[in-house]
């Protein structure tokens, strides 16, 4: 899982808990008020007199509302966003054939390719829709190493048909301790 989509259901669980637990205290403070009983938290007679006293033309007002709707915005386009796709559409062999790598599997097999190359000590790939992207670490930083990566890298895509895929490779050179 992605940190991202790990960050993303965290902000929603929280969010609906306030929600709820919001909900569940209005509800309970119009019920005691209802019975003409102590609030809990909020007074009901300066809550009812604030509400008199400011009408929907106040400034304080129309910034809370703005600012609610433009939370609200925020928040329906960051649920929009699409993340990373489970698997990646390969090209069929046979007409009519639609098959399908999980992203992990291209990931791990671009690494893989990467990580056969002399020099090279440590690979993470990442692939996405349209592209893929590889760090390498190499033991030197000599610049044939990171064409020889790219290469490796450009030719397990072919192997799977996704030569429509960039690569984005980045080599970088193990500091000597």
């Amino acid at each position: 899982m992605t940190v991202a989509r790990s960050v993303n259901r965290v902000l929603a669980g929280v969010l609906a808990v306030a929600l709820l637990a919001g909900a569940l205290l209005a509800l309970l403070e119009l019920a005691l008020a209802a019975l003409d009983r102590q609030p809990l938290v909020v007074s009901h007679s300066r809550w009812r007199q604030w509400l008199v006293e400011h009408h929907w033309d106040d400034v304080t007002i129309r910034a809370v509302l703005v600012g609610l709707v433009v939370l609200g915005l925020v928040l329906v386009l960051v649920g929009l966003r699409r993340g990373k796709p489970g698997s990646i559409e390969l090209p069929p062999d046979l007409a009519g054939v639609r098959v399908r790598a999980s992203r992990r599997s291209v990931e791990k097999s671009v690494a893989a390719a990467a990580s056969r190359v002399t020099g090279v000590t440590g690979v993470k790939a990442s692939a996405g829709r349209r592209s893929v992207r590889v760090r390498a670490q190499t033991l030197t930083s000599q610049p044939e190493l990171q064409q020889h990566v790219t290469a490796a890298v450009h030719g397990r895509l072919e192997s799977f048909g996704l030569d429509r895929m960039r690569a984005r490779v980045r080599t970088t050179a193990k500091e000597n301790r």
